[in-house]
C-alpha cells in the first residue's frame, strides 16, 4: 500500500496531519512536467491507467475540452492503444500550459504524480465487454 509518510520516491513526505510535503511534492511535479508554477494555485488533476476505452477514456474524451477550460492542470500517464495515445499527444499539444501526456510505464514517476496531484483518478472501473445478443 502507498504511503506517503515513508515513500522514498516522492520529493517530501507527509501525512494527515502534517500536509506540508504535499505542497513540496506538487511543486516538484510541476517543475518536472515543466507546467508553469503558477498553477500551483488550481487543482492538479492526475490519471494513472491503461489508455483504452474500458478505463474510462472514451468519458475523458467526452468532457476534455470543457475541464482544461476551467482553473486546472492535468497529468496523464499511461500507455495503451495507439489511437488513444495520439489523440492524448495532440490535446497536450493543444494545451502545452495545462496538460502533460507521460507514455510510458513509470513506477516512480507514478508515485511522484500520486504524491503531487489534488485529485486523483486510477481506478476507472473496468467495462465489462459483453458480447451483443439478438435477443
Amino acid at each position: 500500500m502507498w504511503n506517503p509518510e515513508s515513500d522514498p520516491l516522492i520529493a517530501a513526505r507527509y501525512s494527515a496531519e502534517d500536509m506540508e510535503g504535499k505542497r513540496l511534492c506538487k511543486e516538484a511535479l510541476l517543475a518536472e512536467l515543466d507546467l508553469p508554477q503558477e498553477s500551483r494555485s488550481h487543482p492538479l488533476l492526475a490519471m494513472i491507467t491503461r489508455l483504452v476505452p474500458q478505463k474510462g477514456l472514451d468519458l475523458v474524451r467526452e468532457i476534455l475540452d470543457d475541464l482544461l477550460a476551467l482553473n486546472v492542470s492535468l497529468v496523464i500517464l499511461g500507455t495503451g492503444e495507439p489511437e488513444m495515445e495520439r489523440w492524448l499527444q495532440e490535446k497536450a499539444a493543444q494545451h502545452p500550459a495545462k496538460m502533460r501526456v507521460v507514455l510510458a510505464f513509470d513506477d516512480p514517476l507514478a508515485h511522484r504524480i500520486e504524491a503531487g496531484a489534488d485529485i486523483f483518478s486510477h481506478a476507472f472501473p473496468v467495462r465489462a465487454l459483453r458480447p451483443q445478443s439478438d435477443v
